[in-house]
């Protein structure tokens, strides 16, 4: 497969781009889309042969590339909505919800510690060369957290009033850590990229 796609019907999907094909990767007929949507999926492992995926009910699932299995390892607890991003690391899972609650999981799917990042996120994405997390959404500024003590780093300040004086919504779809570099790339709902 060349690519991975995860469907708002639940479905894992593979793509063979030079073929212009797809294949289910999953059975299709025990999917229920209410709970089963995937909202986030990220590679496991460094091999790229695991893929983690996170479920609108808050479930964490794990897909084998190799022998398409799939085995759930945990479901998120804490704070309201979908998960919005996923990072793991070596030892840890990190999982980010709508409401801002951030957790850190260990091996054993125990939580061992989690934060809050403001209310409105719409996503969360890591950097494994700089230790750091990054957060924003709706109302909700572009912030770096620290992956070990769960403090902030930095934080984007709001543009200001446009020429009537009226406040620019923050409206933050996706954000990157650009690699080998210290910049970030922002995404809005306003088809934007703020660098």
């Amino acid at each position: 497969m060349d690519c991975f796609i995860g469907a708002t019907t639940g479905a894992l999907k593979g793509a063979l781009l030079r073929d212009n094909t797809f294949q289910n990767l999953c059975e299709i007929k025990s999917l229920e889309p209410k709970n089963d949507e995937i909202t986030s999926m990220v590679w496991n492992d460094d091999e790229q042969t695991e893929i983690l995926i996170a479920r609108l009910n808050r479930d964490l699932q794990v897909f084998d590339v190799e022998t398409s299995e799939q085995t759930s390892i945990l479901t998120v607890t804490g704070g309201t909505g979908a998960i919005k991003g996923l990072f793991r690391t070596d030892e840890k899972t990190y999982t980010c919800v709508e409401s801002g609650d951030l957790q850190v999981w260990n091996d054993k799917s125990e939580a061992v510690t989690s934060w809050k990042c403001g209310p409105g996120v719409a996503f969360m994405r890591g950097s494994s060369e700089r230790q750091e997390i990054l957060t924003g959404g709706m109302k909700n500024l572009l912030k770096t957290w620290d992956l070990e003590t769960g403090q902030q780093v930095w934080s984007a300040k709001n543009v200001p009033p446009d020429m009537l004086g009226l406040e620019i919504p923050i409206m933050i779809t996706d954000g990157r850590f650009i690699p080998s570099e210290n910049t970030i790339l922002e995404a809005t709902k306003h088809h934007e990229v703020n660098i």
